[in-house]
């Protein structure tokens, strides 16, 4: 979501408010927060999201499949 006069900043929701160690529950955070924030804030617009991983979650992502939910 572009903000300021002349759209040069960027609002982003960024996922690191979320607690969740392995991909299974940062998955879970993406399904039920992010789809709701956007759709409140921006249900129109581009929607800028950051993901933090810890190493754990970034090496299950290594699985095809996984990689595929994300």
């Amino acid at each position: 979501m572009k903000l300021g006069p002349g759209g040069d900043y960027h609002l982003c929701y960024c996922t690191n408010i979320h607690p969740g160690e392995r991909w299974p529950e940062v998955r879970a955070n993406l399904e039920r927060y992010v789809l709701e924030v956007k759709n409140r804030v921006a249900p129109d617009r581009d929607f800028g999201v950051g993901l933090r991983l810890a190493a754990v979650a970034a090496d299950a992502l290594q699985d095809p499949p996984a990689f595929a939910e994300l």
